[in-house]
């Protein structure tokens, strides 16, 4: 993950939210659904 994170760094100023799921165990699907509930929220303030 590091090595993609590096990489990336080269061409972008500010990584986007990085993820690490499964979706054979479930692995960050709480974090996912709590990431885009929050978004949410901040786009009905905005409107």
């Amino acid at each position: 993950m590091a090595a993609l994170e590096n990489e990336l760094r080269n061409n972008w100023e500010k990584l986007p939210k990085i993820f690490v799921t499964s979706s054979r165990e479930g692995t960050g699907r709480e974090e996912i659904l709590e990431y885009i509930a929050h978004a949410l929220d901040e786009g009905k303030a905005l409107a």
